[in-house]
C-alpha cells in the first residue's frame, strides 16, 4: 500500500531528473514534518516515532534541508491514491 506509493514516487523523481540528494532530503523533511505533526510538535516523541535512532537534532536538520534548490515538479501528478 504505502510502499507502492513510495516506489512510484522514487521512479517519478528519477525520471524527472531530480538528483538523489535533493530527493532524499525532501523525503526526510516531509517524513520529519509528518512525524512532528503526529506528535503535536514534540521533537523527542517525533524522533522516537521515526525509529529511535533519529534524534531531535536530527529531525531539525531534516526539516532545515527541505529547502531544495531543485525543480519542485509535482511528482504525484497523475498518480491515483
Amino acid at each position: 500500500m504505502a510502499i507502492d506509493h513510495i516506489e512510484w514516487l522514487a521512479r517519478r523523481a528519477a525520471l524527472s531528473g531530480l538528483r538523489l540528494k535533493p530527493a532524499r532530503d525532501l523525503f526526510n523533511a516531509l517524513y520529519a514534518a509528518d512525524a512532528l505533526a503526529l506528535e503535536d510538535g514534540n521533537m523527542t516523541k517525533a524522533a522516537l516515532r521515526a525509529g529511535g535512532a533519529t534524534t531531535a537534532p536530527g529531525l531539525r536538520r531534516m526539516l532545515r534541508r527541505s529547502g531544495s534548490k531543485e525543480d519542485s515538479t509535482d511528482l504525484t501528478e497523475g498518480h491515483e491514491t
